[in-house]
């Protein structure tokens, strides 16, 4: 069976996680207002939840698949309407793509 979650490092990429956290704050809030529709209430306390891992986390955060268009999006968002920080902007989506598996 296929793993379905993924693994963010937030012991080397520390600064790169807290702007994440920050940037989620924004977004739950901005994307998922408090008294929304059943579905978007447990996508926004999902993100939470979420959200208070990566704050919490020591190491490495893991992380469910079905977040990951959700983080992109949170993050695409802030750049394109509240920062210009391109350099930024690819970091954070670098530490929540997809890793490749490589082949000896």
């Amino acid at each position: 069976m296929r793993k379905r979650t993924f693994t963010i490092d937030c012991l080397t990429n520390k600064t790169l996680c807290l702007k994440l956290q920050s940037i989620l704050e924004n977004f739950i809030d901005s994307a998922f207002p408090p008294n929304g529709s059943e579905c978007a209430q447990a996508t926004r306390a999902s993100l939470q939840a979420f959200n208070s891992k990566i704050a919490t986390s020591e190491d490495n955060c893991e992380i469910n698949t079905r977040q990951r268009p959700l983080l992109k999006t949170a993050i695409n968002w802030y750049y394109e309407e509240v920062s210009q920080n391109e350099a930024q902007h690819q970091a954070l989506l670098s530490l929540i793509a997809k890793k490749k598996k490589k082949i000896n």
